[in-house]
């Protein structure tokens, strides 16, 4: 018996936690657009020791849900390849995962964010809250333009 429920739309992040270089990141940011689209919204963070660069990348086409274990696989086949470590995940109306439906890195919550407490500090920097912000406002643009959304702003 098949289901008549339609996929619900998320929006697709990753977050480049280790690359060997930045010759490597580059050609890896290449190869992420290359396979996921544009992007509509980019971070990189350092550290102030400089012992941490990453980089977040959101992509302006929404996903399905059902999409992300293909796109985790992918991800794997790209850390292998470019010696890198990758954390690949999605973002809704209420939250922002990586890895597993139990990962939940953050929830929405009265207009701004709430951590949960196994969250990596690299997601709890206040630049990668307005991150998690912008790509939550792009994302219900996005939502209303579909006529999925009727919430006001």
């Amino acid at each position: 018996m098949g289901s008549n429920r339609k996929a619900k739309p998320v929006k697709l992040f990753i977050a480049v936690l280790k690359v060997p270089s930045s010759n490597l990141e580059e050609r890896l940011e290449e190869e992420l657009i290359s396979e996921f689209g544009p992007t509509d919204h980019r971070l990189s963070l350092i550290s102030s020791d400089e012992t941490i660069h990453c980089v977040f990348l959101s992509f302006d086409r929404l996903t399905d849900e059902e999409s992300l274990s293909k796109i985790r696989e992918l991800c794997n086949s790209f850390e292998e390849e470019f010696s890198a470590q990758l954390d690949a995940g999605f973002l809704d109306n209420r939250r922002a995962a990586v890895g597993t439906t139990d990962g939940d890195l953050l929830q929405f919550k009265d207009g701004g964010i709430q951590f949960f407490p196994r969250t990596h500090s690299v997601y709890k920097s206040g630049k990668s809250e307005e991150f998690f912000l912008l790509m939550r406002k792009s994302f219900r643009a996005q939502l209303r333009s579909m006529c999925l959304l009727r919430v006001p702003r």
